[in-house]
């Protein structure tokens, strides 16, 4: 169902589940309500560190949980056997989700039972799992970004406990859902809070560098004394290099289990950087601006281009000022778009945003909406640009070399400048259709990790246990997973990759 207007959305795709909900979002307004904003940890800070704050960077009362797996740490180095024994675990809570959820099929979703790998510490703690509703034994439910993906579920009606989450994201949630203040809890960036009611638990709030105000959550649990189990939830993420040294996550800190978005983890998917994508979508559009199209009868003196970005009711920002920035212009955005823009605490983006889309060269409009037909006619209500660019900006539109093997080594991820990826005009093909004055280009801008960047982050940073929880719906996708997480641990083990030497270059 959807949380904005209620319509039932379980005949429809997942996709256009998302579409249906962000459409919603961007034709929805009000006020913000106030703010409850929480208190830092009276715990003395850990021993490593910490950084600086970051900028952008109904009921089911019959509900079962799956049992989580067990991330206890152990200062004992591991066995074989023990590894198999923890192996067949995994393989078991996968093989008893995948059934539950072929039994559940039908079923409203908070009448489901909640997948192990959104549940922490055995219970108290679930991450995005508001479609379940009041999930047995959670005392704390963390949200990791405001994408309706993470969101589902969590509407004006909430009152199954307390919600935690960035202060973006806290904005949005009472602005956009009309969830009741007292639900909703902000949490600080990069320092520690005590989870009430779920003793010895501490969470740190980490830039996941994804949409604004996405959150990593660096949970630490200290039980009676013992060795802290350190676990960290990526939501949706892109790593960076700010992951890998970051003072609590790069080595020698442990970190026991790590619940990894892995939206790309295939070979295939070593797209280029997002600054190098802005970069020639910005040479693109400095040199198309330039240019009159031949095809007008009236040439103007000077031509004046017409820029669409397909957005998400809160993502793609960075491009829109990418693009902005090279034209020196304005962005557009509808009035029913702009509270939730506003709502992002972007000096930067809120500086270049305007209602009148006559002064804006930069447009941001639905993703779904943007193809080569729509374009002419978008063109023809906006009589004072003389030809029009679609960018569709998504890193499943990413097509490798032909030179990259597909089953490469990771060496040769790490260090192969073929691996490098970068972006470039002469790349760019508009999609079919495209005309003089109006063409498509579906880019590789993504705000998850590329294969590259997972692969990385992974070889570089002392972790336990992996917990994939992207694709994991086969048992063919997590096997392709689970390959390429051992991969890593192997390499771990050589501690042969450290971030900024030669060829391990972001």
């Amino acid at each position: 169902m959807c949380p904005i207007c209620g319509v039932e959305l379980s005949n429809l795709s997942p996709a256009d589940r998302n579409a249906h909900v962000n459409g919603c979002l961007d034709t929805e307004t009000s006020t913000l309500p106030p703010a409850t904003v929480l208190v830092p940890s009276t715990a003395p800070p850990p021993t490593q560190g910490s950084s600086g704050k970051s900028g952008w960077f109904t009921k089911s009362p019959g509900l079962k949980t799956n049992t989580p797996l067990d991330s206890t740490p152990s200062s004992k180095p591991v066995s074989a056997f023990a590894k198999l024994m923890s192996t067949n675990a995994e393989a078991q809570a996968w093989a008893s989700t995948a059934k539950e959820q072929a039994e559940q099929h039908g079923m409203r979703a908070s009448e489901r039972t909640c997948p192990f790998y959104k549940i922490l510490f055995n219970g108290p703690i679930t991450v995005d799992a508001f479609r379940y509703g009041a999930v047995p034994g959670c005392k704390a439910y963390f949200l990791s970004h405001f994408h309706s993906d993470h969101y589902v579920g969590l509407t004006s009606k909430w009152d199954h406990g307390p919600i935690y989450c960035s202060p973006v994201t806290a904005n949005l949630v009472r602005l956009r859902l009309k969830v009741d203040p007292k639900w909703v809890h902000e949490l600080p960036w990069e320092d520690w809070f005590d989870i009430p009611d779920a003793p010895g638990i501490r969470v740190n709030g980490i830039d996941a560098n994804h949409c604004p105000g996405s959150m990593l959550f660096l949970f630490e649990k200290n039980s009676n004394g013992k060795k802290t189990t350190r676990v960290l939830h990526c939501g949706d993420f892109r790593a960076c290099p700010e992951h890998l040294t970051h003072p609590l996550l790069r080595p020698p800190n442990k970190i026991d289990t790590i619940y990894l978005d892995t939206t790309y983890l295939n070979p295939k998917y070593a797209f280029p950087s997002q600054s190098s994508v802005i970069t020639a979508c910005g040479d693109l559009c400095t040199k198309l601006n330039s240019t009159s199209p031949s095809s007008l009868t009236n040439r103007p003196s000077k031509p004046r281009l017409l820029i669409l970005v397909g957005t998400y009711s809160i993502g793609k920002e960075r491009i829109c000022l990418g693009l902005a920035q090279s034209l020196n212009t304005l962005i557009y955005a509808p009035a029913s778009k702009l509270p939730t823009l506003h709502a992002l605490n972007l000096p930067s983006l809120t500086a270049l945003l305007t209602p009148d889309p006559a002064l804006a060269q930069v447009h941001m409009i639905p993703l779904q909406q943007l193809d080569t037909p729509s374009l002419s006619e978008y063109l023809s209500r906006h009589p004072t640009f003389t030809h029009i660019v679609g960018f569709r900006p998504s890193g499943w539109s990413y097509k490798p070399p032909t030179s990259r093997a597909k089953e490469p080594r990771v060496e040769d991820v790490l260090w192969g400048r073929e691996w490098r990826s970068r972006y470039s005009v002469e790349e760019m093909v508009p999609v079919k259709g495209a005309t003089e004055r109006a063409r498509v280009y579906a880019v590789p801008y993504s705000e998850h990790s590329s294969f590259r960047e997972l692969t990385m982050l992974m070889c570089g940073l002392e972790v336990g246990k992996v917990v994939p929880t992207v694709n994991v719906g086969s048992e063919k996708s997590r096997s392709a997973m689970r390959r390429w997480i051992e991969k890593w641990e192997r390499q771990r083990g050589r501690k042969m990759f450290v971030v900024g030497e030669d060829g391990g270059v972001w």
